[in-house]
């Protein structure tokens, strides 16, 4: 969308501190309906929730010209499982050797999803480490670049 085009659309709406206020005024300003992005209708009602908050955040703290090159691609809950380990038990740290992430379906299934760019390593290790964490993962695009970030809270994300 066009700077101009983007200024006006918040303007007709009333903003003119150019903040959201609240999801309705996204998929007015934007005229994305947030239902329509992908994965947005496997999760639950919370992380909806969580989703809509983040949103209204991340781009209440974007400038103007972030949010006209601003296209939403896909919101997943997600798991990351995270795998060191260490030669020696006497070791000080583990090595990471296998990353994986896995979308979580409210059906309790898990997908595993595609990773460009990291390989596992083909190493056995006799002490190991699992490290878990589960987050919404939001990938957008910013001026044509594929971005995507670990989506907390409505107000923590990294």
């Amino acid at each position: 969308m066009k700077y101009l085009e983007l200024q006006k659309r918040y303007l007709d709406r009333g903003l003119d501190d150019f903040c959201l206020k609240s999801i309705e005024d996204f998929q007015a300003v934007f005229g994305i309906v947030v239902n329509s992005i992908e994965g947005y209708n496997e999760l639950s009602e919370d992380r909806k929730s969580v989703f809509e908050g983040f949103l209204i955040n991340y781009l209440n703290r974007v400038g103007l010209s972030t949010k006209a090159n601003f296209a939403p691609v896909s919101i997943h809950y997600v798991e990351e499982i995270r795998l060191g380990g260490k030669m020696q038990e006497d070791e000080e740290y583990y090595t990471e050797y296998s990353r994986q992430f896995y979308i979580l379906r409210p059906n309790t299934i898990k997908i595993k999803m595609n990773r460009k760019g990291y390989t596992d390593k083909d190493v056995v290790y006799p002490f190991t480490n699992e490290n878990k964490k589960r987050f919404l993962r939001f990938d957008f695009l910013e001026n044509k670049s594929k971005i995507w970030l670990h989506a907390i809270s409505p107000t923590e994300w990294y």
